[in-house]
C-alpha cells in the first residue's frame, strides 16, 4: 500500500496521529477492564505490519525491538501476564505474534 492511495494516507495520518507503540491509543487506559494491556502483542504485530506496508519512516523498528526484547522470556516465548482477556497470556499465541511483530521490524 503506498501512501499516495487514500486508504494509505488516511491509515499514515492516524497513525501520526497516535503514534504510541507501548500502548494502543484509542482504548481508554482508565477502563476498568485492562482492555489495553490486554492486546499488547497484537497491537505492537498489527502496527509492524502498518508501519512495514507504508514504508514508514523513523526508528520504529529498532523500538518495536526493544519492546519485545524487554518482554521476551527467558526461554524465548513471550507471554503477557497482565491481562487474559485476549489469551494473550498463553505462551503459543502471544509468542506467535510476538515473532510477527519482529519479522517485520528486521526486514524491509
Amino acid at each position: 500500500m503506498s501512501v499516495d492511495d487514500h486508504r494509505g494516507a488516511d491509515s499514515a495520518g492516524w497513525l501520526e496521529d497516535h503514534p504510541r507503540l507501548d500502548y494502543p491509543e484509542g482504548i481508554p487506559e482508565e477502563h476498568p477492564e485492562p482492555w489495553g494491556d490486554a492486546i499488547r502483542y497484537y497491537h505492537l504485530a498489527v502496527r509492524a505490519e502498518a508501519y512495514s506496508a507504508l514504508d514508514w519512516p523513523g526508528s520504529w523498528r529498532e523500538a518495536v525491538k526493544n519492546e519485545l526484547a524487554a518482554r521476551q522470556r527467558r526461554d524465548g516465548s513471550f507471554t503477557n501476564k497482565e491481562s487474559h482477556l485476549m489469551k494473550e497470556d498463553d505462551p503459543l499465541l502471544c509468542t506467535a505474534l510476538a515473532v510477527m511483530a519482529l519479522v517485520k521490524s528486521v526486514t524491509r
